[in-house]
Parts: structure tokens; C-alpha cells; sequence
């Protein structure tokens, strides 16, 4: 059966419950453009810890995320909002009945003065530009092959070799910021978690149907070799306690930690 008609193509780059990642979307998302639609992208988990290229790729027509997430800013207060296309400008001006949250047209209008329709919350406005400014003192490049390469991979790797198995096994389809693992075999997921936070750390369960089946770690933002450090070790000791006698190589899972690179622990700071 052929496609006949699309409006709107809306999909999530990077899903936090069994943490995959779209790969393929640029290609998919020229596909989809080819039959007059519009793709919109939720890459709220995604932006500054993997690449993620709204022009280049070229098949994006708009792109939504936030600051809490791989950019280390203050929780969920502020969105941001990419329109990449003059045709989803044109599909906005079609539409009779806006949104009462975010009017695209009414933010266009005034952003075209450089105002805002509404008072906004200008003490979190410092508070973005001052994490945009660590991002920008590491450099964007270096920021993002933290969480994909140096990051991520280290965790992934440790826990490997402490038997874990990563939930989704393709590496190309794992996402980097979002690393789920198979729950152990020997206690059930709620008493594994809780023997974790009993250490200080807290692993997320996952969601809907992988519920009880994988937990995840959040790789995002500014993670320093000590808390990664403090990850490692509490979920080896719950490993040796569940097991009696853990069989895990130590020194294999620790070298994976000191290979974990952080940027420089003092980013210096700007007063406004």
C-alpha cells in the first residue's frame, strides 16, 4: 500500500526509555520530504552530547529541545526551537487555531524586533549562556566527543567487563547519552536499584514495555571521572554482594575509568 498523503512527520532522535538513537533519520527525513511533508524532530535528550545537524542534513524542517539535558543547564525551564524551513513557516500561517503554550507566528513577529511577546525568565537566560559558555571554553567539538566517544564509551566498556550486557547490543543504534543495560540475572530490578541507591547512586528503570527490563544511565552533561568513579564501584559492590564471589576482573573495569577523559575540573566564570 503506497503513501498518499502526509502533513506532518514527527519523531524522537534520541529515546530515552530503551535509549536508542535514530541514525538513519537524515535519510529517512529526505524520504519523508519527498511526499510534501514536514518532519519535526524531539531532540531533547540529544543536543550537545551527540551530533546532530539541522542544516547539513538538509531533511529537518523543525527541531525542538531544551537546556537540562547534555548542556548542563538548569532543570526544565527553557526550550529551544529550531525552524529550519520556510515551509513549515508557511504551514504555521495555514493553521486557525495556534497554540495557546508557543504561537510560532506571534514568536517570529516579535523576534523579528529582537523582543519577546512575554516577560521571560531572564535569570534562567543567564543561566543557559553561562552553560553555552563552558560548552564554548571545551569547544562544541570536544563537548559532544565527550558524551559520544570518551564519555559513553568508557561506561559501556566498564560495565561490559563487569558482565553487563548493553540493552540495545548494535553500537550503531545505541544512544550516547542515554545507556541502557540488561537488569543482572539473581535479584529483581527494584532490589538491584535500591541496593544502588543505598550507595549513593540512582539508576533509572525504564519505560513502558522495557520496564523491568533494562536500566538506564544518564550520560549528559558535566559528569567528572569521580562520579563515573563512584557509578562503577557502587554497581560492582551490589555485583559482588548479589553474586557471593563477583569473578570481575577489577583492574580491567577500573583502567576503563581512567581512561574516562574530563574536561578541565575549573571553567572559569563570567559575572554577568
Amino acid at each position: 500500500m503506497g503513501i498518499k498523503h502526509i502533513d506532518v512527520f514527527a519523531t524522537v532522535y534520541n529515546d530515552t526509555s530503551p535509549g536508542l538513537v535514530f541514525r538513519d533519520l537524515p535519510k529517512v527525513a529526505k524520504w519523508i520530504r519527498s511526499y510534501g511533508a514536514l518532519v519535526l524532530v524531539d531532540n531533547v535528550s540529544a543536543l550537545g552530547g551527540d551530533y546532530f545537524e539541522v542544516d547539513s542534513w538538509g531533511g529537518v524542517d523543525v527541531a525542538v529541545s531544551s537546556s537540562q539535558k547534555c548542556l548542563a543547564a538548569p532543570p526544565p525551564v527553557m526550550s529551544f526551537i529550531a525552524v529550519a524551513s520556510g515551509e513549515a513557516y508557511r504551514k504555521a500561517d495555514s493553521v486557525n487555531h495556534p497554540s495557546i503554550y508557543f504561537d510560532i507566528k506571534l514568536m517570529k513577529k516579535f523576534g523579528e524586533k529582537m523582543e519577546t511577546p512575554f516577560t521571560p525568565a531572564v535569570n534562567y537566560l543567564f543561566a543557559i549562556r553561562e552553560a553555552l559558555s563552558m560548552v564554548r571554553e571545551v569547544s562544541i567539538e570536544n563537548w559532544i566527543k565527550w558524551h559520544v566517544e570518551r564519555g559513553g564509551r568508557a561506561i559501556v566498556n566498564a560495565l561490559g567487563k563487569m558482565g553487563l550486557e548493553p540493552f540495545i547490543k548494535n553500537d550503531y543504534h545505541r544512544s550516547t547519552t542515554v545507556l541502557s543495560f540488561k537488569y543482572p540475572q539473581g535479584i529483581s530490578p527494584d532490589e538491584f536499584r535500591k541496593m544502588i541507591y543505598k550507595l549513593g547512586v540512582s539508576l533509572s528503570d525504564a519505560m513502558d514495555d522495557v520496564k523491568g527490563k533494562a536500566f538506564r544511565i544518564g550520560n549528559m552533561g558535566y559528569l567528572t571521572r569521580r562520579d563515573v568513579l563512584t557509578l562503577i564501584s557502587s554497581i560492582m559492590a551490589t555485583l559482588t554482594v548479589v553474586n557471593g564471589t563477583s569473578g570481575i576482573n577489577s583492574v580491567d573495569v577500573f583502567k576503563e575509568v581512567l581512561n574516562y577523559w574530563e574536561p578541565p575540573q575549573q571553567f572559569s566564570m563570567d559575572e554577568g
